[in-house]
């Protein structure tokens, strides 16, 4: 509790006197990310500590500081490459208008304009485009109306989830390779997409909120897991409705297939159909590894591919870690949660034919995915 008000109070300072400096300036987006790095630093070193592992303490500050780095460079595309063609220009205009209304204390005000500006969602409760809203508005509060600060604030978001990834299989998967799962949770896509303004970084806060409860609640912690469960439900369903009902023991991800924007350029294909059983295999392969070279028509196309491609390499490298995940899961009841929620998943995404609206809504499940990529067979286990 200690640590927990003192990384309050470090990161409520920071917001008071970025709010003194120009926004926009890289000065201002240094001192935000110094002092959430600050704030970090006890609940890294108490969770290395508790774990009797020193190393552990610098693998995930590495992690996060590249993140921090991925969050500019994602800020320079979408405010270059891509300015006024992404759902980050709507956010960022949004986040705006909240952030002057929470600040001044007109909450009637922040319920309107989450619903409304800059256009209707004919949404009326905090949910799924609302609630993104309303969660860059309060970013904007804390830390002033910056793009490039919001890009690394939303990266230590999705940063928490990826911890609780980690910490989930350590608990739910005692004999995996922990620092081989560590290593793939910095996955190209996986770092880009949960660091920037969008609902990936929230989506996997949740799903980390999930999995850490899973983890806790099949290893018989059930009295701290089932709340973390529930509240990781919650939180995604909160962001993708489409999810909510499907999140109790599994996973779900929103299906949309039409009416969206991506980095991608709106690419579309044709997925694989899906009339057997025997047809999984090559619709489990087209959700987690397409687009391939052949389909990439741009750059931003071309580096999608080249990080499916590594993906897919990755799978044929671990195919006997694959192999023994699968064999250890009816003793390891984490190890078949995540094969569960992966074939939900890829159930769920088979349909979208649109490669920027699949590589992104696939990212925040992917350390699900991971999961049977680090579970090495036998005769190599530790």
């Amino acid at each position: 509790m200690r640590r927990a008000l003192a990384a309050i109070a470090v990161v409520a300072l920071a917001g008071a006197l970025a709010r003194r400096r120009d926004p926009d300036s890289p000065a201002h987006t240094a001192l935000v990310h110094g002092s959430l790095t600050v704030a970090a630093v006890p609940f890294l070193a108490s969770e290395a500590a508790r774990r009797r592992d020193a190393r552990l303490f610098w693998e995930l500050l590495a992690l996060q500081q590249l993140r921090a780095g991925v969050a500019l460079a994602h800020h320079h595309l979408t405010a270059t490459l891509y300015e006024h063609s992404t759902d980050v220009d709507e956010y960022h205009a949004a986040g705006q208008r909240i952030a002057e209304s929470l600040r001044a204390g007109r909450l009637s005000e922040v319920a309107e304009l989450m619903r409304t500006f800059p256009w209707d969602t004919r949404l009326r409760w905090p949910v799924s485009t609302n609630l993104m809203r309303l969660l860059n508005g309060g970013v904007y509060a804390a830390v002033g109306p910056s793009r490039r600060t919001s890009m690394v604030a939303y990266s230590w978001l999705g940063f928490c989830g990826l911890c609780f990834f980690e910490r989930a299989f350590s608990i739910g998967v005692p004999h995996g390779r922990r620092r081989a799962y560590l290593a793939a949770l910095a996955h190209p896509s996986l770092t880009f997409w949960t660091s920037g303004i969008g609902k990936e970084p929230w989506m996997t806060f949740g799903f980390g909120t999930l999995a850490l409860g899973a983890a806790k609640t099949m290893t018989g912690s059930a009295r701290t897991g089932l709340p973390l469960m529930g509240l990781g439900t919650a939180a995604a369903g909160a962001m993708r409705i489409q999810v909510g009902g499907r999140l109790g023991m599994t996973l779900g991800s929103e299906l949309r297939t039409a009416g969206d924007r991506s980095y991608i350029g709106g690419s579309r294909f044709t997925p694989p159909r899906a009339d057997s059983i025997r047809d999984a295999p090559r619709v489990a392969a087209s959700v987690l590894f397409r687009p391939l070279p052949g389909e990439a028509h741009n750059r931003p196309a071309l580096v999608a591919a080249a990080d499916a491609m590594l993906l897919l390499l990755l799978t044929l490298a671990r195919a006997r870690w694959i192999a023994a995940a699968v064999a250890s899961a009816p003793r390891r009841p984490y190890v078949a949660f995540a094969a569960a929620s992966t074939a939900v998943v890829v159930a769920y995404l088979a349909r979208v034919a649109n490669f920027g609206m699949l590589v992104r809504q696939r990212t925040p499940v992917l350390p699900f995915y991971l999961v049977l990529l680090s579970v090495p067979p036998r005769g190599r286990r530790a």
